[in-house]
């Protein structure tokens, strides 16, 4: 699921086992965006009035208001944090096993690759 307001709603941020926010420099953040088409586009000035401050808000409240949210680093390469997610869910997929289904939590364990040049191919 996208979106730290998903963490701030309380039924929904229930349902969620494993939560994840990219951080990104300002420049990262603004060159992004402008790589892409928006319908209707983005006016003047909308990224410096709305899309920071909004970034810079939800990653406060992804810092110190949300239980366990992970912080990745949107500069690190696509694979290292796919990577990072995948070794998480595996963790979180063994706990079940292990507890019967009732959630394991994130993180390694026994049966969890550590980091290689590859992802894994099963989940």
């Amino acid at each position: 699921m996208d979106g730290i307001t998903l963490f701030c709603h309380p039924p929904t941020a229930a349902l969620i086992d494993l939560r994840y926010f990219v951080t990104l420099d300002r420049s990262e953040c603004r060159r992004r965006r402008e790589r892409r088409t928006y319908d209707p586009p983005d006016v003047a000035g909308y990224f410096d009035k709305v899309v920071w401050p909004a970034y810079l808000e939800h990653l406060e409240t992804a810092r110190g208001g949300v239980d366990g949210v992970r912080m990745l680093r949107g500069e690190d390469a696509l694979l290292e944090n796919a990577r990072t997610v995948a070794v998480d869910v595996l963790g979180e997929l063994e706990g079940e096993e292990d507890d019967g289904g009732g959630g394991g939590g994130a993180g390694g364990g026994e049966g969890v690759p550590e980091k290689t040049d590859e992802l894994p191919t099963k989940v």
